[in-house]
């Protein structure tokens, strides 16, 4: 969870500050994405071709994440509706101790998984 304070009072609606935060966290992501030809300039399609099976870059992601996360961590995706099994199995093959959670979109389909790394807790 984000917390977003102004001169040390709570703006549980979030505000300019937590959207300048969550620009810079994307802009950061985005750049290091970029700077390590993960993604190239103004190609959105390229999130549409992920392999055979549509699963090549949550393999990428997950063989690499492990160094980059804390004892404690969430990993969080977002993918088709159809491929909650292959999610659940990808996350087991990589974080085998850690627990999974899909979540459904508003028009009730699987849409979200979630890795709990560690002992991680919603606070």
């Amino acid at each position: 969870s984000v917390y977003s304070f102004v001169n040390n009072i709570n703006t549980p609606e979030g505000g300019t500050h937590l959207a300048g935060f969550r620009n810079a966290i994307t802009k950061t992501f985005n750049d290091y994405a970029r700077s390590n030809k993960l993604i190239k300039d103004n190609e959105p399609n390229l999130a549409l071709f992920g392999g055979n099976d549509g699963m090549k870059f949550y393999r990428i992601i997950l063989s690499g994440v492990k160094e980059l996360l804390k004892d404690k961590a969430m990993i969080a995706f977002e993918h088709g509706y159809d491929k909650k099994d292959e999610m659940i199995k990808l996350a087991n093959e990589y974080f085998p101790k850690s627990k999974v959670e899909v979540l459904k979109d508003l028009q009730g389909r699987d849409r979200m998984t979630f890795i709990y790394v560690g002992d991680f807790k919603w606070e």
